[in-house]
């Protein structure tokens, strides 16, 4: 089990995040690392990634999001498709090739 510290380490010495809503990802934002990130029921318009080259799927949502609203409604993360994730993942990709 990796602390904070080691983890935020492995995560600015990587080319890519990948993961939900959480701590390390919001490290990854800070390093500016390439990310794709999970949101289920949680909106991310507050607190999603601002850098360009981060990636947003949302459950309920068939595409990558490019714009957050305030208000949008939440569904459960077993509504997120694995076809919306592999098409965020696809272009997350892009930018580490970009690097």
């Amino acid at each position: 089990k990796a602390d904070f510290l080691l983890s935020a380490a492995i995560i600015r010495e990587g080319i890519l995040f990948a993961g939900v809503d959480s701590a390390a990802a919001h490290v990854a934002s800070a390093f500016l690392r390439p990310q794709l990130v999970l949101y289920g029921p949680t909106n991310p318009f507050h607190w999603h990634p601002l850098h360009a080259a981060a990636v947003v799927v949302r459950a309920g949502f068939g595409n990558p999001l490019e714009h957050f609203e305030p208000r949008q409604k939440g569904f459960p993360m077993s509504e997120l498709s694995t076809e919306t994730v592999i098409r965020g993942m696809e272009t997350a990709l892009g930018y580490v090739k970009e690097r």
